[in-house]
């Protein structure tokens, strides 16, 4: 009788020794993914709709599942989300090594701030859940703080009246970055 008990308990200290082994597995591996240097390629394109309109075209190729949002900074310095994803009420991920098209029309004196990262930036999903939207399927309006709160955008100056995020951000080009963490980067 003895022998079956410890017989059982050492099976079940066994199966739970390998499940707490594999969780923490899986655990390290999405560690190393998320905080882990991952690269996005892109490739920009400008096309010209008016002498004040220009449509962009930001095609994206994370090496990691990434999470995109393109915001368009106005001139006024207002802040519209535009959902980067496959589906535009729901923000996800973009697979791996799959190039992602972010297109959208800028008026004179307007930015395209692009973010990825492999974690959802959970200030932005929290304030497009606030936000009001422009029309039934366009972008959603954000606050500045939103923004500056995500991981990885460096602060505005203190007491900078009339501060833009585009002042922040790093100017986009065509390439492959390399980064950890936060991709961001403006167009024009």
């Amino acid at each position: 009788m003895e022998s079956v008990r410890s017989r059982r308990f050492a099976l079940l200290f066994g199966t739970i020794m390998v499940v707490l082994a594999v969780t923490l597995v899986v655990f390290a591996e999405r560690a190393i993914r998320s905080r882990g240097e991952w690269t996005m390629e892109v490739r920009a394109s400008e096309g010209r709709v008016s002498d004040v309109t220009a449509s962009w075209t930001i095609e994206l190729t994370p090496s990691v599942p990434a999470f995109v949002y393109a915001i368009v900074e106005g001139a006024d310095g207002s802040l519209r989300l535009h959902v980067a994803g496959p589906s535009p009420e729901v923000t996800e991920a973009i697979p791996p090594e799959r190039t992602f098209p972010v297109t959208v029309r800028l008026d004179g004196g307007e930015t395209l701030l692009v973010m990825a990262d492999p974690r959802p930036l959970w200030s932005i999903e929290e304030a497009r859940a606030k936000a009001r939207r422009t029309h039934a399927d366009g972008p959603w309006l954000l606050d500045l703080d939103s923004v500056l709160e995500v991981r990885g955008v460096p602060k505005l100056p203190q007491g900078s009246s009339g501060a833009r995020v585009s002042q922040v951000i790093p100017k986009g080009t065509d390439g492959e970055d390399r980064v950890r963490g936060l991709w961001a980067r403006r167009w024009p």
